[in-house]
């Protein structure tokens, strides 16, 4: 769930056009990322996963890097996030 910091929602401090890109590690222990919210809904948004599908749960003690490319396309709101995994470590 991608929010703004403090009380400010994602939306309302972006315009329409704006790009953000926001990276993620996470611990690998079998977790995966089943989708994407912004300011706790998941309506408008168009996600497009790099290879086609969203990526498997990795297993191990290493990282995985998730990338984000956040695209503010209407003020409904409405988003085009196009994301990434890669595994490090």
């Amino acid at each position: 769930n991608f929010n703004m910091v403090g009380s400010i929602p994602f939306n309302d401090d972006t315009n329409t056009g704006d790009v953000l890109t926001v990276t993620l590690f996470v611990k690998v222990n079998g977790h995966k990322i089943l989708g994407v919210k912004i300011d706790g809904s998941a309506a408008n948004i168009d996600l497009d996963w790099v290879g086609g599908s969203a990526p498997a749960a990795t297993v191990g003690s290493a990282y995985d890097m998730y990338t984000f490319i956040i695209m503010k396309t209407a003020t409904t709101p409405a988003y085009h996030i196009v994301a990434s995994k890669i595994g490090v470590g």
